[in-house]
């Protein structure tokens, strides 16, 4: 076979050999004797030596001294050639017609570059020895050699096909880079080896290779680096450079049209199967599916794909379900088989599953029922709480016989089908009269006595866990792979491979040679100082179209024993530094880039002594195997905090230096481009990174070169929970923004979930205010809740105290008085709750905007004082002694304090609160009752005003570490005169002396010249908001000077403005 186009690898012929079944093709760079004998003696090396070969006339084969014949001297094979002109007598030419029919269709179809050819050629010759064809149940190269080929190189990818690939594979922190995939390259490396083509040209030979997913296909950045990769690819490989120039007349090149003579048979290789094509990796088989039939359902199981007449299955795939035409066999739980479309199978999967894939089964009748020794006993069915006599409520070791409408039967446990099934549970219990059992007596006459309304609104399904989207999820690696031996497929095989492939290649496991586990064990060796753990498969199916299966490889943390608390400690940033950095930026105008670091742990050692005993999950090579952990894998209690430790050393040597007011914020000097000093700052949450700087891209590459990064570094859109934006402000400023929206949205779900398991809804209508001005949480003489109920009243109020940390600050009173309450909740409480739930989803939406702009006070406000007499002496702020010069635009802070003085009417305690800006971004908030009980306003407000100034020092403390400016004392307003005139006027006296320390804490710092006290009236003072329950205009009042209005929010390109 000869090309026009000069190949990649500099070939222009191929020498393509068959016996009519098995085909092989191997590229020459020319047609002389010593080229065409070395394929010859590939063919040898690779099948063995032919009992015969039949070749044309061609003189570089047949002549008496050529390599050809030497070898076939060599072999002693039997040799033959064709006549002149009778190419029909040369089974090679049937073959070299498919081979380049194929090619031609598949260039076509995938667009690959003419330069290419040889590496297609080949592939699509090893595919079409490799599968079987119509009339035989064999393989051409099995029945050519004996031996059953291993398909499994070839299964995962199609030819041109994009992957992600690792250049350097040593470098295990380098991140993957995209590829086409041109084949399996046999003599290079081990097994599972490929031919890669890079963007620059060139072909690697690699095996760390893995396929882009969907899902990846579809993002815009993987798109663009796609189109990027096309664009140079076709023109470094345009082959207009590349034809031939020696061209002979009358040879049919491969890039011809091949004509066929007349008369001439078909070659018998056109009736080969396209088992080989995408359509043969069918993620279809074997599902479990519910088909309607009548009024009713019917299971039945997907078994084989639908053939024609030639054998060859019928339909295409598409990714677009209603576009793909295939037919498959489904056998039905009556044993009939009935034929269904693709589209129709699809259908039925998604119409069974509940939004994460859970499938579920419809209830037939409860026939039997048992328990086993976890069974509580009537006797210890009932328990003591305050006084009062309770039924324990619990389920634990009951298990009833359920007839499914689909035909199958199997025990459920009770705590599932009370669960979809409450009313005909509740009947059988009576029915049966084991109502009284514990398990059924705390629920049962509820259940009968309300049997109509539950009838009318419960959803009578049960969801089984071990099945998603029909497709069966195994619990061990052991039941994997018997489920991948009884459908025939090896998808659960090839998703453990992947991810012991994954965590191996980053050298998780070091195999300890001393001796097996079963060795240590017994105590034949002995591997001093190791522990032994467990480790155990995760699995789980994706919803991405082709149900891929998932599997994660983790360790039994709980193994390890008792660690000391320095060690479990992981990389945590303070909601509080967050703030601070996205003010910093706006402020000394610098752009924040985020990312997320994959297997972050993985890329940490690990800092226990440990070993797994190697399961199936390794391979039979290494089963029964010691192996030492030697990576922080995912479990292990210590994994966080050696994340921490490799993060923090990689940092260090790019000259981040961590800040001791928060170890996980990191600084750098550096310079601008208008010459302005200022730091950079690198923020870590586990594996979330935020980078402040002019150029956040130079950091975060070097990151991606040292770590692999999840997706590429990009402006933040969430971060810590928080929804994180650019706002745009009246005056055409852009600030940071973060908001609680999704957060409080997933909240409301939850909530509403719960009512409406209790038969109830969140009562919404006509709620302007989180709770009605005149209720006092302490004076609630309701009914204390149920040990369930008080459970979930502590998880509610958790969730709205995370709430009030991502900024909703209008809650932020209401959840502090309910906080009190967590010890012994009543239903008055609860409602409550639900009522604070009610008005965030009436006013769902808010943004904290940290605007940098410095609001300049009114200076009449803070009285003038000469301290240098006083009794404090020459007392001055102190300051860190190792803190970093300050550079930047500084910070101007104020803070707004107030206290409700006995607001609290059970124990007259005061209530507190502050609200600390930097510049005109809040930054720190605070609400909370007294620890002690002030015997007047002024009492009170002192207190407050204390507690305030502790958190000011704390907050200069950490401006200065960070290297942050601040712009003189910071300015503490409160709105009772009599504090104000104490604290700044120098002859003041005090009369009450157990508000000495507060007295004197505060007036210190008015010396030192850290802090200055001045007067805000009531009605502006925005703290009041975190001490009283205002009226509805006032508190509305207060929320939009703390909540910027009127600003438009700035996207990433990809999300919608």
């Amino acid at each position: 076979m000869f090309a026009k186009t000069k190949s990649l690898r500099g070939n222009k012929s191929a020498e393509v050999f068959t016996d009519g079944h098995f085909v092989t093709v191997k590229p020459t760079t020319n047609k002389t004797g010593e080229t065409v004998a070395n394929a010859l003696r590939e063919l040898i090396q690779e099948v063995g030596i032919p009992q015969k070969i039949v070749t044309d006339d061609a003189k570089e084969k047949l002549g008496p001294n050529t390599k050809w014949m030497e070898h076939i001297r060599h072999y002693k094979m039997d040799w033959g050639n064709t006549e002149p002109y009778s190419h029909w007598q040369n089974r090679a030419e049937d073959a070299i017609r498919e081979v380049r029919r194929r090619w031609k269709l598949l260039q076509h179809r995938r667009a690959i570059p003419n330069r290419l050819w040889d590496y297609g050629l080949t592939h699509i010759a090893e595919i079409m020895s490799r599968t079987v064809r119509v009339g035989s149940d064999r393989t051409p190269y099995e029945i050519l050699t004996g031996d059953t080929p291993d398909i499994s190189e070839y299964i995962d990818f199609d030819f041109y096909d994009w992957v992600w690939f690792y250049n350097n594979p040593n470098d295990k922190e380098a991140p993957p880079e995209i590829g086409r995939w041109l084949g399996v390259s046999h003599r290079v490396g081990a097994s599972m080896c490929y031919f890669v083509l890079t963007q620059k040209g060139v072909v690697l030979s690699r095996s760390s290779v893995q396929p882009i997913n969907l899902q990846e296909e579809l993002s815009d950045e993987v798109r663009s680096r796609m189109e990027k990769f096309d664009v140079e690819i076709n023109g470094r490989l345009a082959d207009d450079k590349f034809i031939s120039d020696d061209i002979t007349t009358g040879i049919i090149y491969l890039e011809d049209d091949d004509p066929v003579a007349e008369g001439e048979e078909k070659s018998p290789i056109l009736e080969a199967d396209d088992v080989w094509d995408v359509n043969a990796y069918d993620h279809y088989l074997n599902a479990e599916i519910l088909l309607p039939v009548g009024d009713g359902r019917i299971a039945g199981t997907v078994i084989e794909r639908k053939r024609d007449s030639d054998g060859k299955p019928i339909g295409v795939r598409h990714q677009v379900p209603m576009m793909d035409t295939r037919l498959y066999r489904v056998k039905l739980a009556d044993g009939t088989v009935r034929e269904l479309f693709a589209n129709n199978i699809a259908e039925c999967m998604f119409s069974e599953v509940d939004s994460e894939g859970r499938s579920y089964r419809l209830l037939k009748e409860i026939s039997d029922h048992r328990k086993d020794k976890t069974a509580i006993n009537k006797a210890d069915g009932i328990f003591v709480f305050n006084k009062r006599e309770y039924k324990k409520k619990t389920t634990r070791g009951w298990y009833l016989l359920v007839e499914w409408m689909e035909g199958y039967s199997d025990w459920v446990p009770l705590k599932d089908l009370k669960e979809a099934y409450p009313v005909q549970v509740a009947e059988y219990a009576k029915a049966n009269n084991i109502h009284d059992e514990p398990a059924f007596a705390w629920w049962v006459g509820d259940v009968l006595q309300k049997r109509n309304t539950i009838l009318a609104k419960v959803k009578s399904r049960y969801w089984k866990t071990t099945h998603k989207f029909g497709i069966r999820i195994p619990k061990t690696v052991q039941e994997a792979l018997q489920i991948d031996k009884d459908t025939g497929t090896d998808f659960w095989r090839r998703a453990i491979e992947k991810e012991m492939g994954k965590i191996s290649a980053m050298g998780t496991f070091e195999r300890w040679n001393g001796g097996s586990a079963e060795d240590i064990r017994s105590g034949k060796v002995k591997l001093p100082g190791f522990r032994e753990i467990k480790c155990h498969m995760i699995f789980d199916i994706k919803m991405d179209g082709k149900f891929t299966r998932k599997a994660r490889f983790v360790a039994d943390g709980n193994m390890t024993g008792e660690l000391p608390a320095y060690m479990t400690y992981s990389t945590v940033v303070s909601r509080e530094s967050v703030r601070i950095a996205f003010l910093y930026a706006a402020l000394n105008d610098l752009d924040i880039l985020g990312c997320d670091v994959t297997n972050a742990y993985l890329n940490a050692p690990c800092q226990e002594k440990i070993w797994v005993a190697a399961g199936l999950e390794f391979g039979d090579d290494l089963r029964g195997a010691c192996m030492i952990i030697r990576k922080a894998l995912y479990g292990l209690k210590t994994s966080g905090s050696s994340w921490r430790k490799t993060l923090s050393e990689t940092l260090n040597d790019m000259k981040y230096v961590s800040t001791m007011a928060d170890p996980d914020v990191y600084r750098r000097r550096s310079i601008k481009k208008n010459g302005d000093h200022y730091y950079k700052f690198v923020l870590t949450y586990v594996d979330d990174i935020l980078c402040v700087s002019e150029n956040p891209k130079a950091t975060m590459d070097i990151l991606s070169k040292v770590y692999a990064l999840r997706d590429e570094a990009e402006e933040p859109d969430r971060y810590l929970g928080a929804n994180v934006a650019k706002a745009q402000l009246n005056d055409g400023r852009t600030a940071w923004s973060l908001s609680s929206d999704d957060y409080v949205k997933g909240a409301i779900d939850i909530v509403k979930g719960m009512l409406a398991k209790d038969k109830s809804y969140l009562k919404t209508r006509g709620n302007e205010r989180p709770m009605p001005e005149n209720y006092r949480p302490e004076e609630d003489t309701t009914r204390e809740l149920t040990p369930e109920l008080a459970t979930r009243y502590q998880q509610l109020i958790g969730m709205l105290r995370w709430a009030c940390e991502l900024g909703r600050v209008d809650i932020l009173l209401e959840v502090s008085l309910l906080s009190h309450h967590l010890c012994l909740p009543r239903e008055g409480h609860l409602e409550a709750v639900y009522k604070i739930f009610a008005y965030l989803d009436n006013h769902n939406k808010s943004n904290m905007v940290f605007d940098p702009k410095v609001i300049h006070l009114d200076e009449s406000a803070f009285p003038k004082t000469d301290w240098k007499d006083s009794i404090y002496g020459e007392v001055t702020e102190e300051l860190p002694p190792n803190a970093p010069e300050p550079l930047g635009k500084p910070v101007y802070m104020t803070c707004f304090v107030d206290a409700n003085h006995a607001g609290e009417t059970t124990t007259r305690r005061s209530q507190t609160g502050y609200l600390i800006y930097l510049n005109n971004a809040p930054i720190d908030w605070f609400s909370k009752k007294q620890n002690t009980v002030e015997s007047s306003t002024f009492g009170s407000e002192f207190v407050a005003m204390r507690i305030a100034v502790e958190k000011i020092r704390a907050l200069r403390y950490k401006l200065r570490m960070f290297g942050i400016p601040i712009e003189g004392p910071t300015s503490v307003l409160g709105d009772n005169e009599s504090v104000v005139n104490s604290v700044s006027k120098m002859e003041a006296r005090l009369n009450k002396k157990h508000n000495a320390i507060c007295f004197h804490a505060v007036r210190e710092a008015c010396a030192a010249g850290w802090i200055r006290v001045g007067k805000e009236p009531t009605a502006t003072n925005v703290a009041d908001l975190f001490t009283k329950m205002l009226p509805t205009a006032k508190r509305r009042e207060h929320l939009v000077k703390i909540f910027i209005k009127k600003v438009k929010m700035i996207f990433r390109k990809n999300q919608e403005s």
